[in-house]
């Protein structure tokens, strides 16, 4: 075997292609296998990014809707607080009159604060549940809709085939090619 120094950069080239060639084929396979396997994942992993991501908008849509609610809540109950000093403050002044006016204000400021922060959950399941329930009723409705398809095209075949079995000429079916003789 001669020294590498001895050879040219031609020859060179001649003992490694070779080796080089069979290794860049086998990159190529693995590479390919590997962007199969990745498609194939993707695939398949559709539907679960679907869910996932009609889920973030579900709840971004049930806190958006929630907002609101809870904005008004806390604004009542700053009037509530706002409204029970001052009653305390007509009671010091002998002001009773003033201070059973206030003291309802600020029930009624309370029982708003309630009845909104009950709201804020009822629209937060309201917009979580109306993207996310619409998303899971349209799959339901289509899988429903391809489950009834494939029975029908099921039995088309079923009986495609009792007629070709009945004709005993052979079975010229466009459904069974593997049924014609």
């Amino acid at each position: 075997m001669s020294s590498w120094k001895a050879l040219s950069f031609s020859e060179m080239i001649d003992k490694v292609k070779p080796a080089l060639e069979e290794l860049f084929e086998t990159v190529k396979s693995v590479v390919g296998d590997v962007a199969a396997a990745f498609k194939q994942f993707m695939t398949d992993a559709k539907p679960v990014f679907e869910f996932i991501a009609t889920g973030i908008a579900g709840v971004i849509n049930g806190v958006l809707a929630a907002v609101t609610p809870i904005v008004n809540a806390v604004n009542n109950i700053i009037k509530m607080v706002a409204n029970v000093v001052k009653a305390l403050l007509a009671l010091l002044k002998g002001d009773f009159k003033g201070f059973v006016s206030y003291t309802k204000e600020g029930l009624k400021n309370m029982l708003d604060a309630i009845k909104n922060l009950l709201e804020a959950k009822l629209s937060f399941f309201k917009g979580l549940f109306g993207t996310f329930g619409k998303d899971i009723a349209s799959n339901a409705m289509q899988w429903g809709i391809d489950m009834m398809n494939n029975l029908i095209e099921g039995i088309k075949g079923m009986i495609d085939r009792v007629r070709c079995y009945q004709r005993r000429g052979g079975c010229n079916s466009k459904l069974h090619p593997l049924l014609r003789t």
